[in-house]
């Protein structure tokens, strides 16, 4: 979760001269090369073939979980305000308590609802600092909103619909196929939109490299590859529930590096989403 919340600011800061479909598909195919000699290496000590019929699937469910996911997230953000963005980018696990026993059949207990609108709240007031009139919730704003929570319903969709692909296959063979597809769409699109050799002037210097390959690396094919390796062995609900954390790597990224201050209420939400978190992996007794 941390690296996931470290894009954010990341992106935020490259975004100021890149356009964010280029940005998208930058990001997930500076992620999806690093996963090249590792796939081999798995497919090497899998000792089974890959069912044609799973490739084509995994591969189709990295259209909506990477490429839809992106899309709508970027697009939502620049749309929408900046307190509701990270809110409604972050309410998978309030999906999850939904989609997940109704897919997979995961059983669903009275705390993990409390926890899921618990950890919502808790994020809702990291995300504000508890100034609730900077969250918009319809007028201008209402066409960003929507695209927001798609991009959730499609990161969803994407943990639920991969599980049984992880469970065969591991980890790193599914984030490979979805990787590369998502990649594939993006690209696309990019270049449906954008000049590239426009784009790629907009980098300056050695830093704007070394943030493309950190965002590429570190927070998007590292994180991705560990949540589906976690998935093998986590219900889908308790494993997104750590999602919640996601805005409170955001406060404290910029606290250490640009010195904010956080309020009462955001430290007041950073307690309430740890215990959201806590109460999602509680056991049934």
């Amino acid at each position: 979760m941390f690296c996931w919340g470290s894009a954010y600011p990341v992106s935020k800061y490259i975004m100021c001269t890149v356009h964010p479909a280029f940005m998208a598909f930058t990001r997930h195919f500076m992620g999806f090369l690093p996963l090249i000699p590792f796939f081999f290496l798995e497919r090497r000590k899998l000792g089974k073939p890959i069912v044609l019929k799973d490739m084509l699937m995994m591969s189709f469910i990295g259209t909506f979980g990477i490429a839809g996911f992106a899309l709508f997230l970027f697009y939502g953000v620049d749309l929408s305000s900046a307190a509701t963005g990270p809110t409604l980018a972050n309410t998978q696990p309030i999906f999850a308590v939904v989609l997940a026993p109704l897919i997979l059949k995961e059983p669903l207990h009275r705390w993990e609802i409390f926890g899921a609108v618990t950890g919502l709240f808790g994020m809702f007031l990291v995300t504000t600092g508890g100034n609730f009139t900077g969250l918009a919730v319809g007028g201008g704003y209402f066409m960003g909103n929507l695209l927001l929570l798609c991009a959730a319903i499609c990161m969803t969709m994407y943990n639920i619909t991969l599980k049984g692909y992880i469970r065969t296959y591991g980890g790193m063979i599914p984030t490979f196929f979805t990787m590369l597809s998502g990649s594939l769409v993006l690209m696309a699109v990019s270049l449906g939109l954008n000049d590239w050799s426009v784009q790629l002037r907009e980098f300056h210097g050695t830093l704007d490299v070394i943030l493309v390959l950190y965002l590429g690396i570190i927070a998007t094919a590292l994180p991705f590859f560990l949540f589906n390796y976690v998935l093998k062995y986590m219900d889908v609900l308790r494993a997104a529930g750590f999602k919640f954390l996601i805005p409170v790597t955001g406060v404290a990224l910029s606290m250490l590096f640009i010195g904010e201050k956080p309020g009462v209420w955001t430290l007041i939400g950073i307690v309430i989403v740890v215990i959201s978190v806590i109460i999602l992996q509680r056991k049934p007794q």
